[in-house]
């Protein structure tokens, strides 16, 4: 994951890449059922700086994982500089908006919705806009994962947990923390308070 990444759609590329191919081994390890966890991939400039990743053996509401995914953003924004987060995630997306906007996805992908699929999401946020991605998927026999066409959009209203983006936009607006001279220190203290708070783990020395 070294290199550059100078814009939205490269950032996007590399958070898709990955997710996919986490996702294709944890199929092939353990089959259906196995969900990724959430990843926030931090970047400053061109780029990227650290990524925390949800420990889901945390219980918590969808209230709660906003909560401390907020948190993860303000540690990622001040502590290590992040101008620019990439948000990679699983979910459920459906084809036709206007039939299921007061319907719970979960539900209807479970009772057999064919308009209802899920996805991996891939959200980017600066401070002065969004762009929204989500690409289709279903494991097919043999534990293998077929990928549909890649969606984007740069409404939020298309998503259900707007929270997620909205949170990081307000936090790109604060202001950063200086970085003392033993920086390692710093940066270790910040990760497993992260942790102990609101059970992300950070990852940063690429």
């Amino acid at each position: 994951m070294l290199g550059k990444y100078p814009d939205p759609v490269s950032k996007i590329s590399l958070t898709l890449s990955v997710g996919q191919s986490a996702k294709n081994e944890i199929v092939a390890e353990f089959g259906i059922g196995e969900e990724l966890a959430m990843n926030v991939l931090g970047w400053r400039g061109d780029r990227l700086v650290c990524v925390a990743q949800m420990d889901t053996s945390w219980p918590s509401s969808e209230d709660e994982r906003i909560r401390r995914t907020g948190d993860a953003y303000m540690i990622m924004r001040r502590g290590w500089l992040c101008d620019s987060f990439t948000v990679m995630a699983e979910g459920f997306m459906s084809g036709d908006k206007s039939e299921t906007h007061k319907l719970d996805l979960v539900e209807e992908y479970a009772g057999g919705n064919r308009g209802v699929n899920e996805c991996l999401t891939i959200n980017y946020v600066d401070s002065s806009h969004i762009e929204l991605c989500a690409v289709p998927f279903r494991v097919a026999l043999g534990k293998k994962v077929e990928w549909g066409p890649l969606v984007h959009s740069e409404d939020i209203e298309v998503l259900r947990n707007s929270e997620y983006v909205t949170s990081a936009q307000e936090v790109l607006d604060q202001e950063v923390m200086d970085i003392p001279d033993d920086a390692e220190t710093f940066h270790l203290a910040l990760a497993v308070g992260l942790h102990d708070s609101a059970g992300f783990f950070m990852q940063y020395d690429f």
